[in-house]
């Protein structure tokens, strides 16, 4: 626990059990914390940000499953297959933020804000560098492209509608600090 970021927002108490033995209890001594938008509000973001993962999910095994020949162009298929890692991101932090009851503790209001615009900001460069991937083999390729190749292009290009509004969603989950660990009036 001495290596951990959160090891001062704990406390180790001394206790006695029912059998008279001495056993150690952490107690939770740092701020509380809250979403800085109204409950309601924090929770309709968190249910538009799991939309939002969601249809990502779809756009990418869309993309993913059918055989395509453009899925075997480099430029194309790397930032495709590594968007997978973001969208996993934004959507276990988006399950957070609807399961987090208010108030919080320091290490969940760090999981649900610090890192959340970042996955956003990397989901959408990459779904921008995939559908550039995309443009560049229709001009690069001599060969038409058959359906579930257009298929492909058109998820691409949708998943950056999709990054965007995570991204704009996202802001909405910020979280501040209560004063006293108590409840704000």
């Amino acid at each position: 626990m001495s290596r951990n970021k959160y090891a001062g927002d704990y406390r180790l108490d001394r206790v006695l059990d029912e059998k008279g033995r001495v056993r150690s209890q952490t107690e939770y001594i740092g701020k509380h914390y809250r979403f800085a938008a109204p409950a309601g509000e924090a929770a309709a973001a968190a249910k538009r940000l799991i939309a939002a993962a969601l249809i990502g999910w779809l756009l990418m095994l869309a993309i993913l499953i059918p055989p395509t020949a453009v899925m075997h162009l480099p430029y194309f298929s790397v930032p495709t297959a590594f968007c997978v890692l973001p969208l996993f991101l934004i959507s276990e932090t988006a399950i957070r933020a609807l399961r987090a009851k208010e108030p919080f503790e320091h290490r969940l209001a760090d999981a649900l804000t610090s890192g959340l615009k970042t996955k956003t900001v990397v989901f959408l460069v990459l779904s921008s560098l995939a559908f550039a991937g995309y443009l560049a083999a229709l001009i690069l390729r001599p060969t038409p492209f058959g359906p579930t190749d257009v298929l492909c292009g058109v998820c691409s290009a949708l998943l950056i509608p999709c990054a965007v509004f995570t991204l704009v969603i996202g802001k909405r989950l910020a979280a501040v600090a209560l004063e006293d660990g108590r409840e704000e009036p």
